[in-house]
């Protein structure tokens, strides 16, 4: 029903419809106050189909669950239309989200299982649903708070190509100091944050001591480069 009737040019009109369509006719239902010379039937044009966006599949279940260090995101769809993955998504705040993983569709009912890794204090998970047309919408939104066990964490140890550092500072601007066994710094990175790679890929294989120093106390951990 128009909200204003006999008014021009201008009017919005809007509906549903299951099946596709090319063309759109406009029946009056009685005569429009303002127009003396009218028909009962109008054809529309100029008009703007904008498709109502439906999320491409159903989550049965959205689960986060915490373990030592590391949180697990379970998930299951009982209907995937066109789907063509997720991503799971992180944040510190809720607010600011980053990508963790692209996980590939593999149809309805089938169990999907992320861990995430090195994570301390409170975190924020969601899904990222992608369709094969590019259109994405967000699951609901986990919160869970991860205990840290350890003062200073290195990822993966043993190491061969890169290590991450995560330290119950996480925010905390830090340096960096990789040391030899004999006690010579061997790299130094200064405004370290947590999870930013390092390359060990030169290093002969050996243990070696990591430092890292704010300015409120400073975390050791052996590590070894494989």
């Amino acid at each position: 029903m128009s909200a204003n009737p006999g008014t021009w040019p201008v009017d919005v009109l809007t509906f549903s419809s299951a099946q596709g369509f090319d063309s759109v006719v406009v029946h009056y239902d009685k005569k429009p106050p303002t127009c003396q010379d009218y028909g009962v039937i109008f054809m529309a044009d100029n008009m703007r189909v904008t498709p109502s966006a439906t999320l491409p599949v159903t989550l049965s279940y959205f689960n986060c669950e915490v373990s030592t260090s590391s949180a697990t995101l379970k998930w299951k769809a009982t209907e995937e239309t066109n789907l063509d993955s997720y991503i799971a998504e992180y944040s510190r705040d809720g607010i600011s989200f980053s990508s963790l993983q692209k996980i590939r569709a593999e149809g309805a009912n089938h169990l999907y299982q992320f861990v995430h890794h090195n994570v301390s204090g409170t975190a924020y998970y969601r899904l990222k649903i992608l369709d094969k047309d590019g259109t994405y919408k967000y699951s609901e939104t986990r919160k869970l708070f991860v205990k840290p066990n350890e003062d200073i964490r290195v990822f993966p140890n043993p190491a061969t190509d890169l290590v991450f550092i995560y330290t119950n500072n996480a925010t905390g601007t830090k340096t960096i100091k990789i040391i030899s066994h004999e006690g010579a710094v061997i790299k130094t990175i200064n405004s370290y944050i947590d999870g930013q790679p390092i390359s060990v890929a030169h290093l002969p294989k050996a243990i070696y001591l990591i430092k890292a120093n704010t300015k409120e106390r400073v975390w050791s951990k052996l590590f070894i480069k494989m």
